[in-house]
């Protein structure tokens, strides 16, 4: 439950900042409290995400598949973040001229 509001909290920020900053067109953004700024609800968010965990839902069709998709994404962003970090790194220090002399000695 709290990593589900979470979740409703940060898309309705993210949202609001993307209309703010031109990313996304302008919508319908409702401040729920008068006394508090960072309360807001955005509509159309919450129905895209309502339609994206139906889909998830039907589209897995157990719950089984479901926790099983959602056990392995971490491990695969973790790999593939991973495999980036490592491959880009020694390639980038050994054509820095100050980061070769300085760390590396070469």
């Amino acid at each position: 439950m709290i990593a589900s509001q979470a979740i409703l909290s940060g898309v309705f920020s993210l949202t609001q900042q993307a209309v703010q900053l031109g990313y996304l067109p302008r919508m319908h953004i409702k401040h729920t409290a008068s006394y508090e700024i960072g309360q807001i609800y955005v509509p159309l968010a919450n129905w895209l995400l309502a339609a994206a965990t139906l889909g998830a839902v039907i589209g897995f069709g157990t719950s089984d598949a479901l926790a099983g998709a959602y056990g392995i994404s971490p491990r695969v962003y973790v790999m593939g973040h991973g495999q980036i970090v490592f491959e880009g790194t020694p390639s980038a220090l050994m054509n820095n001229e100050s980061i070769r002399k300085e760390w590396l000695e070469v």
